[in-house]
C-alpha cells in the first residue's frame, strides 16, 4: 500500500496507475482508456513538486547528501501541493474507471487497498 501521505516522490505514480488500472479491466475482460486529463494532473504533479526553483542558485547549488536546512525548507514547502496533486491523479484514475464501465466496488475495492489519502 502507498501512504501518500508519507511520500514524498511520485515521478513513478502516473506508470504504476496506467499499469495497474489496465490490468484491473483486463481481470474483468475490458479496456482502460487512457484520458488526456491524467497527462494534464502529472505534469502539474511535476512542475509544484519542483522544488528546486525555491533555492538559491537553483540547479547549480550543491545539494549535500544530507540536504542543508534551506534545502529541507524547500522540499517540505512543496510537499502538501505535490501530495494533492497525487491524490487528485489517483482519484482521475478511480473515477475514469468508473466512468469507463467498471463496477463501483471493484474500482474501490482496488484503489482502497493500493493506496491511502486523506482528501
Amino acid at each position: 500500500m502507498r501512504d501518500i501521505s508519507k511520500m514524498d516522490y511520485f515521478q513513478n505514480l502516473m506508470s504504476v496507475l496506467v499499469d495497474n488500472t489496465r490490468r484491473l479491466f483486463r481481470l474483468h475482460g475490458k479496456e482502460y482508456e487512457l484520458m488526456p486529463e491524467a497527462h494534464t494532473i502529472n505534469a502539474e504533479m511535476t512542475k509544484t513538486g519542483n522544488w528546486i526553483d525555491h533555492i538559491p542558485g537553483g540547479f547549480k547549488t550543491i545539494v549535500h547528501t544530507e540536504p542543508q536546512q534551506f534545502v529541507r525548507e524547500a522540499i517540505e514547502g512543496v510537499l502538501p501541493g505535490y501530495r494533492q496533486q497525487a491524490i487528485k491523479l489517483i482519484e482521475h484514475f478511480r473515477n475514469t474507471s468508473k466512468a469507463q464501465g467498471l463496477d463501483a466496488t471493484i474500482v474501490d475495492e482496488h484503489f482502497d487497498k493500493e493506496y491511502r489519502y486523506e482528501d
